[in-house]
Parts: structure tokens; C-alpha cells; sequence
């Protein structure tokens, strides 16, 4: 069992806005079969953004915004 996924990250170093405040990092991810990743009502993709933010809140010093996306793969047929 298993999770095959792209993450792409936008914004991965830490800028801040005029207001002083830091802008999001978004995960973008990509795969086949997302639903073991998203969980049942989202609750593992929820919990697994939170860790996220916190080892980003660590790291930084600051309160990091992480915002994620989730897509299926789209296929083409030849």
C-alpha cells in the first residue's frame, strides 16, 4: 500500500507582504489515487498539513500559512 504523488512547492522561501505577514507556501500534489493520502473527510491531509506547519513554524520563527492543493493525475489517451 502506497501513495504515488507529484508535490510541487510555490513560494518556498518564506516572503513577507506589507503587512508584515508571511506569505503561504502551496503544496500542489498530484497523483492517481489520492484517497488514502486525503483520508476519510479529509482528516489525514488535514492532520499531515498541520505537522507541515508546525515543522515550518519551527524552522522560521514565524507563522507560516501552508495551503494544499490536491489534483488527480490527468491522462491523456493516444
Amino acid at each position: 500500500m502506497g501513495v504515488w504523488a507529484t508535490i510541487k512547492v510555490e513560494n518556498p522561501e518564506i516572503a513577507f507582504n506589507e503587512e508584515g505577514e508571511a506569505n503561504p507556501v502551496i503544496f500542489n500534489i498530484v497523483g492517481d489515487d489520492l484517497g488514502i493520502l486525503i483520508g476519510r473527510r479529509g482528516q489525514t491531509i488535514d492532520a499531515l498539513q498541520y505537522l507541515v506547519r508546525l515543522m515550518s513554524s519551527k524552522q522560521t520563527k514565524t507563522k507560516t500559512p501552508i495551503i494544499r492543493r490536491c489534483r488527480k493525475l490527468q491522462t491523456t489517451a493516444l
